[in-house]
């Protein structure tokens, strides 16, 4: 349900984003509210803040940014290990390197995950 809207770099959506109500009816505001921020979210520039104290957070769709403190930052990179590490998982092939550049990019990030995250990352990568 995460990518329920794609991802930056993933376009297969299972809903379009006009259709946000319907998804906040089966799931509830809240976690509607992360899908839509996680499948909305410009990745690479996401990406290179993790390490800073506040990340702006950019809307692919809109073009708005936000500045998130860590509080809003961790749900979106739990769902990044968890996305990330299902790739590494169950794709069929990755690029050479990928999981040394995952491994670097979530070690950066260690400190907004849960340990059972952290665990999960160490284990698969």
């Amino acid at each position: 349900m995460h990518a329920a809207y794609s991802t930056d770099g993933y376009d297969v959506a299972l809903l379009p984003v006009e259709e946000r109500p319907v998804l906040r009816g089966v799931i509830g505001e809240a976690a509607e509210a992360l899908v839509y921020r996680y499948g909305a979210m410009t990745r690479a520039p996401f990406y290179r803040q993790l390490d800073q104290p506040l990340v702006v957070w950019t809307d692919r769709f809109t073009q708005q940014s936000v500045t998130l403190d860590p509080v809003d930052v961790a749900p979106l990179v739990e769902l990044t290990v968890a996305n990330e590490l299902d790739v590494v998982l169950f794709a069929e092939s990755l690029p050479h390197g990928y999981a040394v550049s995952l491994l670097a990019l979530l070690s950066r990030a260690r400190g907004l995950m849960s340990s059972a995250a952290w665990t999960d990352v160490q284990r698969i990568l």
